[in-house]
């Protein structure tokens, strides 16, 4: 099979996790095999997400990935996905919506003390927020927001966390980590997650894509011409295949020049179109990412971009 390149800019090789995806180096992986004792996993707070209305998905084989490539867009049968997790003893995973916010700290990216600094800076009380133990030695707290609320995916202020939403997925409690063979422990004996609170509102406007200003030099002189809504409708005129897998130079002026045109406010619209093309079907939050790596810097208005989002303004009439 020929390579392509993905959303990440990279070959695409198919779903292949390097380790550091999977939760640790290979240094520790090897000393891991050799002392942990492999966990099985437990299907216990399976009935309580579900009755919490969380959608739960199958995982691959020994692995945090999502089994199906369609997973984001799949209609599963609960009951289904169930039973065929505990007759192979699989992970599950959540799949998120729109409504929901997870808080996923990543210890060995700095991300305890940076969910520390977040709470002190915030007023955080994190032993309000249904919680789980990663397996990895991380930890996941929910939330929830308006759905009609677009939040970035990573703050450089925090690094480590990952705030993960509708397009994402994380690992359910009662599977166990790939790699370290211990499983994801929640605390929902204590509160369950029918009693996930909404984010409060300084982590939502922490949080909330705003429309940013206009950068200054000439090159922004069509700078958030649109808005997302006219984003949305324009992108309707172009096939998203032309701009996926193998596409992948395309789809980045592209969205340079989406974000662009709409100062910023697209990212959800930008995302829906994106993950319509081939190869990109579970790329959410790759892509969003990658917007907010442009929302970030605000230099996304070169030359090679104005043109870009010229000719798709002008194909989309």
């Amino acid at each position: 099979m020929s390579t392509k390149e993905n959303a990440h800019g990279e070959q695409d090789r198919g779903r292949k996790e390097s380790p550091l995806e999977n939760g640790l180096d290979k240094h520790e992986q090897v000393n891991h095999a050799a002392t942990t004792l492999r966990e099985t996993p437990s299907f216990d707070d399976a009935d309580f997400l579900v009755r919490a209305g969380y959608e739960l998905i199958p995982l691959r084989s020994n692995s945090k990935a999502p089994r199906d490539k369609d997973w984001p867009r799949r209609t599963y049968d609960l009951a289904v996905v169930l039973a065929e997790a505990r007759a192979r003893s699989g992970n599950l995973g959540v799949r998120l919506r729109p409504t929901d916010l997870v808080i996923d700290v990543d210890p060995r990216n700095g991300g305890d003390d940076s969910i520390a600094k977040l709470s002190a800076n915030l007023g955080l009380d994190l032993g309000t927020f249904p919680h789980v133990a990663t397996g990895g030695g991380g930890h996941h707290y929910y939330l929830r927001k308006p759905s009609d609320v677009a939040t970035f995916g990573k703050l450089a202020a925090y690094p480590g966390i990952d705030f993960k939403t509708v397009g994402g997925q994380v690992v359910a409690p009662g599977a166990v980590h790939p790699e370290t063979g211990h499983r994801y422990e929640s605390d929902f004996w204590l509160l369950g997650p029918d009693e996930t609170p909404q984010a409060q509102s300084a982590l939502l406007e922490l949080l909330r894509i705003r429309r940013l200003d206009k950068p200054e030099g000439s090159e922004h002189d069509r700078w958030g011409e649109i808005t997302p809504e006219m984003l949305a409708a324009n992108l309707e005129i172009l096939d998203p295949d032309d701009f996926g897998e193998g596409h992948y130079e395309e789809w980045l002026h592209l969205a340079m020049a989406c974000h662009h045109a709409t100062a910023g406010e697209g990212r959800q619209e930008f995302i829906d179109w994106s993950t319509e093309g081939a190869g990109y079907e579970d790329h959410a939050e790759v892509i969003g990412y990658k917007w907010d790596s442009f929302h970030a810097t605000a230099s996304c208005g070169s030359r090679p971009v104005i043109r870009t989002y010229s000719a798709a303004r002008n194909v989309g009439g």
